[in-house]
């Protein structure tokens, strides 16, 4: 098992507090663009990681292999955020839809 980074552990525990922070108090409408913006940045991340993984073939070298390390930290983080907005927005929207 490798070491664990605290420094980056404690980094990501923070974007993911504040996502989830934003998602409960930004207005729905805000929340809603965050996610779709979210989601285009999940896409672009995609394809940064077929390009990663097309250029590192089954063998990559150490630069290719950090270029793919690279592309699937992002979809990682782009699909996090992405879901917290979505579950912030669809419990929302109900709890909503359930108080009217």
């Amino acid at each position: 098992m490798e070491p664990i980074d605290r420094q980056a552990t404690y980094f990501v525990a923070g974007e993911i507090t504040r996502w989830q922070d934003e998602a409960l108090r930004l207005p729905l409408a805000d929340v809603r663009a965050i996610l779709i913006a979210r989601q285009d940045d999940l896409m672009a991340a995609m394809e940064n990681f077929n390009q990663a993984r097309h250029a590192a073939g089954d063998d990559g070298d150490d630069g290719q292999a950090e270029a793919l390390s690279w592309a699937m930290t992002q979809i990682f983080r782009q699909a996090t955020a992405a879901a917290i907005f979505a579950l912030a927005l669809t419990q929302r929207t109900y709890l909503a839809a359930r108080e009217n």
